[in-house]
């Protein structure tokens, strides 16, 4: 293989703000030009990553959210999971290209992949426009532009060029997909469930379709619809853990509490690090009067989420429901030290030590609470209740 020299006819930087282009006055021929603008698209492309140079814009990654329930899957191209001074490579790469042919559509396009992926969309959306501009019927372009059109919270733009590249390709059901998603962070939950609807009639063997349109049913309240289509994500995917915890918290909304915990045990057998997973099954635990176990939930919880203060007042409260009482107030201890303005933790400790006569420090307690709720009555008739309790002794 040749050596490949380091080129001199321009040195191209990518950054926040815009490129700086340097060249040379070296004067080259058209042939030439294209050369080496192939050459250096094919470079960038390199540096993406070359393991999926041969299907790069149909490899999707799986994106979720922070809430255990609303956990939407998000269709994104999923270049290059390397190190991201690879696209910062690439961007250099794509944008001597660019410069040697301003009309090189497909590196504008894989150039603002690129910049999605280093999380500056806006840049990425300005290359995805071009790219449209010189060709307006590039019904991925209108598509990824999109997508980070959703990333912005654009979400009238999004709607609007997922619809673009419906037009152009009635066919790709990645574009029904993301577009179900800004449906239903409009609100607009017909149209979601709409959209996924025909996700699926496109394409069937996709569990996220079926998942996501699962969440919007579960908002819905169409519970039972919802389950089937949880279910119908895990029998494509059985190691979908997500799929079996929404599943099983629309069983609770069905008093179906036998088959949430089965789910939720599922769900946390697939990813036992999931605190907000343990959290919930030991939430239905105690509501189901299993109380040792839901300890056990719990203090997994706060083996992972140490700093979890509503965990600890939870876990005190099936401490003094036990009759552990010293258990208990080591538990709202622990969560005041966690936050020192919980107000439900003063009153849970102060109760505690009423119950062992600790009237004063039961006082102390309830007024730490009253500073933080100054117009409790209940709370004021405490303290005077003490302070009759103390005056008898």
């Amino acid at each position: 293989m040749a050596k490949i020299e380091p080129d001199k006819t321009s040195i191209v930087h990518y950054n926040p703000t815009g490129l700086k282009i340097v060249e040379s006055s070296i004067r080259i021929t058209d042939k030439l030009l294209f050369e080496r603008a192939e050459h250096y698209f094919n470079l960038g492309f390199v540096a993406m990553n070359s393991a999926v140079l041969h299907n790069v814009t149909d490899n999707f990654s799986r994106e979720i959210s922070t809430d255990p329930l609303y956990n939407f899957k998000k269709r994104y191209n999923s270049i290059a999971q390397n190190n991201p001074q690879d696209y910062y490579t690439a961007i250099d790469h794509f944008s001597k290209a660019i410069f040697l042919d301003s009309n090189y559509k497909i590196a504008y396009h894989f150039r603002g992949i690129a910049k999605f992926k280093i999380k500056d969309y806006r840049a990425a959306i300005a290359d995805y426009t071009k790219a449209i501009e010189i060709d307006p019927n590039n019904s991925k372009a209108y598509y990824y532009r999109g997508n980070a059109k959703l990333e912005v919270k654009d979400h009238r733009g999004a709607i609007a060029d997922y619809t673009k590249s419906i037009e152009i390709d009635s066919t790709d059901s990645d574009a029904y997909f993301n577009r179900g998603i800004v449906l239903f962070e409009v609100k607009d939950h017909r149209g979601a469930i709409a959209d996924y609807t025909k996700s699926i009639e496109i394409d069937s063997t996709e569990s996220d379709a079926y998942f996501n349109r699962g969440i919007v049913l579960f908002e819905e309240k169409f519970y039972q619809l919802a389950i089937a289509d949880y279910t119908k994500a895990i029998e494509i995917n059985s190691n979908e853990g997500d799929a079996y915890f929404n599943r099983g918290q629309a069983k609770d909304k069905l008093n179906d509490y036998q088959g949430a915990i089965a789910d939720y045990s599922k769900a946390i057998g697939i990813n036992c690090n999931d605190a907000d997973q343990y959290e919930t099954r030991g939430n239905l635990k105690f509501y189901l009067e299993d109380y040792l176990g839901a300890i056990e939930d719990f203090s997994r919880v706060l083996e992972i989420d140490p700093n979890n203060a509503i965990v600890y007042h939870s876990r005190g409260g099936i401490k003094w429901n036990l009759e552990d009482y010293q258990g208990a107030a080591e538990d709202y201890s622990q969560a005041i030290k966690i936050n020192p303005t919980y107000f439900n933790a003063y009153v849970s400790r102060a109760d505690v030590k009423w119950k062992f006569n600790d009237y004063q420090g039961a006082i102390e307690d309830y007024n730490q609470a009253l500073e933080i709720d100054p117009k409790n009555i209940r709370l004021k008739n405490k303290v005077e209740a003490c302070k009759r309790l103390i005056t008898n002794l």
